[in-house]
């Protein structure tokens, strides 16, 4: 309801309509209706017709539960409200409904009556954008030289940004009538998701895990997090296979249900001219493919890497076998860290103390203010998020809080969020408050890592509770940069399938995401079969090309966070100056504001860099495992952060090495040995590392010793 309250001249009308606002979203319906009358009586001779806009769009939900009389239909109000205001007002009414909405339901998705508001909020939300669907198209027909002098207009500032992106998204925007098409479909749209959160979050349930003690425990996706981190291996093993094999007997279904999101997403790439799905998604965020590329790239350049980390965390625990059960409980076993929820929220305020007072006071005031859902419950969704689109009221946080220290880092996550939509949209007006998705994990992540180093540096005489965070902080990287970036792979590769018309069943889907585990966990772990069964449980995934900002977002605030510790005052100046931009500038250039460049390689380099520098600090702390891998010659010379305690150079040796260096290598000498083994081979055999060289015809092909 406060949306209403977008300027103060709109006076006593915009009180009484939130208040009517307010009495509906609680179900009071004739105590709305009541405020409704009183609102109509208010705006009527003020000549408010904003307000009375507002009026009509609640007097039309009203109307489905109480008869109340509509003065004016909602699309003549409409009609007279764009001769008299911008057509960004359109917005309000649908989000309003909306949120609220949609965040009563998260709290309790079996909730009959939130849903059935949450779908006619939906409903309502599809109408609306089916009625603007005429602008941006309308606006796009005008001249690009008018088009360009309205952007630079020091009147339009506010939507200078809006105009920017509008005229750079020319060519995928479509006549008005197909806009009309594609917005009428939003509810289709949107099926994949809501249908896979139905079946996640209220019919599906699953097998009790067996506990230590003989007793049962009751497994949700919210309690899973507690179980996996468990001490006792059978209680992780029997909370996996729960899950994994409950997913495993819904595949079917979940994979028909992804297909239809993926193919909605190849549909909307295809039908607005862009080369693929990941364009699409990627090309108006003014985000270049390179930048995924690059970190698929430089992740897969640091497996030997998180193999060592693997090995160690094997040792560690001393297993005989590594399974993908074992990767999350924590591998320094004689240190416990248990935080109740009032515990874990001054450890992060202590934390964050490096951002400054105001910012802390803000979170006092989260804490207290009815911003935070806390505990887990039956329906509730699983995970955590931040609701920042209230943006005159403050964000919202969902939790499932487990007393540890990960769901600690949760609280410093999302309030990491709740921070950058509250500079945001305070520092920016509506059409230039929402920030792109692509920096959307960097505030959230910049406050673990700062809460990370403090910590560090308080337990830094407690080897124990120091190689426990450290584990913890190497736990962040794995999960947040490695396998975040092979969820994004998976991705590519179910949009690639579905773009060159390979069908996505359970078959290729599973197949495709046990493989990719096999290469980023297969050289140290048993690959257990059934993780083949995770993709199914990934909610982002019908979020499309989404969670490689995750693994981005981490690069950029480890450096964020070295600045501001290392810089102090001016370093929170400059990364206020991000968290205030919103998407008034394009998101790379917002980072840059802070002196972060995510159009170079170089901070993902970096942030590696840093997770084998944690390694190293580990085993200071007592946890040394002995000689680790050593780099061949390409990885020696132009993957810096691979190079770990030995080197087994040969075609360096030669000078017969591609290296990025601009200086070049001078050979030092010759290897000579004689051909031990010859064979013909036909078309198509896969020769080398991973079957790199594949013939194309049939051939000879020699084997030489030269060393390893």
């Amino acid at each position: 309801p406060h949306y209403y309250k977008v300027t103060s001249h709109h006076g006593q009308g915009a009180e009484t309509i939130m208040r009517a606002e307010a009495l509906f979203c609680q179900g009071c319906f004739t105590d709305a209706h009541i405020e409704l009358e009183r609102a109509y009586a208010q705006v009527r001779g003020s000549r408010q017709v904003n307000m009375a806009l507002c009026c009509d769009f609640l007097s039309r939900r009203l109307s489905l539960y109480t008869d109340v009389e509509q003065r004016y239909t909602f699309e003549e109000r409409y009609a007279e409200l764009l001769r008299h205001h911008d057509a960004s007002w359109i917005n309000l009414w649908s989000a309003t409904s909306a949120y609220y909405h949609a965040l009563r339901g998260e709290t309790d998705n079996g909730d009959p009556v939130a849903q059935g508001l949450r779908a006619r909020a939906s409903q309502m939300g599809v109408q609306l954008s089916t009625a603007m669907s005429f602008f941006e198209p309308e606006l796009l027909s005008l001249d690009d030289a008018l088009l360009a002098e309205i952007a630079a207009d020091p009147a339009m500032a506010d939507y200078d940004a809006f105009l920017r992106n509008l005229i750079r998204q020319k060519p995928h925007t479509l006549p008005a009538e197909q806009e009309k098409l594609l917005a009428m479909m939003g509810q289709v749209a949107q099926a994949p998701n809501h249908i896979f959160g139905m079946l996640t979050d209220v019919d599906m349930s699953f097998p009790p895990v067996q506990m230590p003690d003989g007793t049962t425990a009751e497994l949700t996706e919210g309690t899973y997090s507690q179980f996996i981190r468990s001490d006792s291996r059978d209680v992780r093993k029997s909370a996996f296979d729960g899950i994994m094999n409950t997913y495993g007997s819904f595949g079917n279904t979940i994979a028909a249900t992804y297909n239809g999101s993926v193919q909605n997403d190849v549909f909307q790439a295809r039908a607005r001219h862009y080369a693929t799905a990941r364009d699409a998604r990627m090309e108006p965020l003014e985000i270049p493919t390179s930048v995924y590329d690059n970190l698929i790239s430089e992740v897969h350049a640091a497996i030997p890497v998180l193999n060592e980390y693997l090995a160690l965390r094997k040792a560690l625990m001393g297993l005989d076998e590594l399974h993908m059960y074992d990767l999350y409980t924590p591998m320094v076993k004689d240190f416990h860290m248990e935080l109740s929820y009032d515990k874990a929220f001054d450890l992060v305020l202590e934390g964050l103390k490096p951002m400054g007072e105001d910012y802390l006071a803000k979170l006092r005031e989260a804490r207290v203010g009815g911003w935070i859902d806390v505990y887990p419950s039956k329906g509730k969704s699983s995970g955590a998020f931040s609701s920042g689109n209230l943006r005159d009221v403050h964000p919202y946080v969902l939790l499932n809080h487990n007393d540890n220290l990960s769901d600690t880092f949760t609280i410093a996550h999302e309030l990491g969020h709740s921070m950058h939509s509250f500079y945001s949209n305070t520092n920016q007006p509506a059409p230039k408050s929402d920030y792109s998705l692509f920096v959307a994990e960097v505030a959230s992540t910049c406050n673990e890592a700062t809460m990370m180093r403090h910590l560090l540096k308080t337990f830094a005489d407690d080897k124990k509770a120091l190689a426990y965070l450290l584990n913890h902080f190497l736990e962040q990287f794995r999960t947040t940069v490695f396998r975040q970036t092979m969820f994004a792979e998976f991705e590519l590769i179910a949009h690639t399938m579905a773009e060159q018309g390979q069908p996505l069943t359970r078959e290729s889907l599973s197949k495709a995401y046990y493989e990719l585990n096999q290469k980023y966990y297969g050289a140290v772990c048993t690959v257990d079969e059934n993780i083949a069964n995770e993709w199914m449980r990934i909610p982002h995934f019908y979020r499309s090309y989404y969670v490689y900002v995750y693994a981005t977002g981490l690069c950029a605030a480890v450096s964020l966070s070295d600045k501001i510790l290392s810089e102090g005052e001016s370093a929170v100046r400059d990364y206020r100056k991000f968290l205030s931009a919103g998407c008034s500038v394009p998101p790379i250039d917002a980072l840059k504001l802070a002196g972060i460049d995510m159009s170079s390689p170089e901070p993902i380099r970096r942030a590696l860099g840093v997770f084998k520098d944690t390694l190293a600090q580990i085993e200071k702390a007592g946890k040394a495992v002995g000689t680790r891998h050593a780099a061949n010659s390409p990885a020696l010379l132009n993957v810096e952060h691979v190079a770990l305690d030995a080197v087994r150079i040969g075609s360096a040796f030669t000078g017969r090495v591609i290296t990025h260096s601009e200086t070049p290598l001078h050979r030092l000498g010759r290897l000579e040995a004689e051909v031990v083994d010859m064979k013909e081979v036909p078309a198509g055999y896969a020769v080398g590392y991973n079957g790199t060289f594949v013939t194309k015809r049939p051939t000879t092909i020699a084997i030489v010793p030269m060393g390893h």
